[in-house]
């Protein structure tokens, strides 16, 4: 008997989609008759023109990981990218779960072993990580050590329960370390988030609980139900919103509103903290 290597490009909470509607199917196969049985299967569920690749079972895993890495570099590159706009910094904080970053670990340390430079996937590890640590800055500036500090939604993405390499996790512990007072709301990741983080953190019941008692919020990822809350919590905090995700009506609500990576936010950054490096590497 045979087998097949099948990694599977979906999402999390979108996995039915994935498999229905994907960009290729791509099985790895140790024969041509268990090949022949996982495409059978694939074509069983597929509902779009999806190919069906299918190769030896190392290059399946191979094509797997150089996928997701190229999936990180288009997006380490839309944030290379300097300028005044709005695509400038939208997702201001890195990727995480289970997949991308593993994954270009993954290929860098292939790389190695087979003896190929592997610069780029670990060049792109080092840039997804810059985001989080520009925030981390930033609300380190604008706080003191014993203030209480608000981050809305802890999973890695929107609509998961999942904290698997989340940046609000890693936030939440940094700015703990940093002195700062954590408190933290997601309506789906708090229970996996309290094995990770324990007493370290405190818990909102809700939104505007997490809004009414910080000094600065930080929106962590964006959220269709977002309209569903009293924005008038957060009348004297001040919220940041790497995704610009919030409505006017909400935004008017609240105290002081940051829209990360526009207007004032990149001049800012460009005069201060850019500048300050260009002079370092002049000097």
């Amino acid at each position: 008997m045979g087998y097949c290597y099948n990694p599977s490009f979906i999402a999390l909470g979108e996995v039915v989609k994935g498999l229905e509607s994907p960009d290729y199917a791509l099985i790895g196969e140790a024969d041509t008759k268990s090949g022949d049985r996982v495409e059978a299967l694939h074509r069983s569920m597929i509902r779009n023109d999806a190919p069906v690749v299918r190769m030896k079972l190392i290059e399946a895993e191979i094509s797997k990981i150089a996928c997701n890495t190229h999936e990180t570099m288009r997006v380490s590159f839309e944030r290379a990218v300097l300028s005044d706009g709005t695509a400038f910094l939208q997702r201001c904080r890195p990727y995480g779960g289970p997949c991308w970053p593993r994954d270009n670990r993954a290929l860098a340390v292939f790389m190695d072993a087979v003896g190929v430079p592997s610069l780029m996937p670990r060049t792109i590890d080092l840039i997804n990580a810059e985001p989080g640590q520009y925030l981390l800055r930033k609300v380190l500036s604008e706080t003191q050590a014993g203030e209480k500090v608000g981050l809305l939604r802890l999973s890695y993405k929107p609509g998961t329960p999942v904290i698997e390499r989340s940046f609000g996790v890693d936030l939440a512990n940094w700015l703990a370390t940093e002195g700062r007072r954590v408190i933290a709301w997601d309506p789906l990741a708090m229970a996996e988030a309290r094995k990770v983080l324990g007493d370290t953190i405190a818990y909102a019941a809700n939104a505007e609980g997490c809004l009414s008692q910080s000094g600065v919020a930080i929106i962590i990822n964006p959220m269709k139900d977002f309209a569903d809350v009293d924005w008038s919590a957060a009348a004297r905090a001040r919220v940041l919103d790497p995704w610009r995700c919030l409505p006017k009506a909400a935004i008017e609500k609240i105290g002081t509103y940051v829209a990360l990576g526009q207007g004032s936010d990149v001049r800012g950054w460009l005069a201060g903290e850019l500048k300050e490096r260009m002079r370092l590497l002049n000097s």
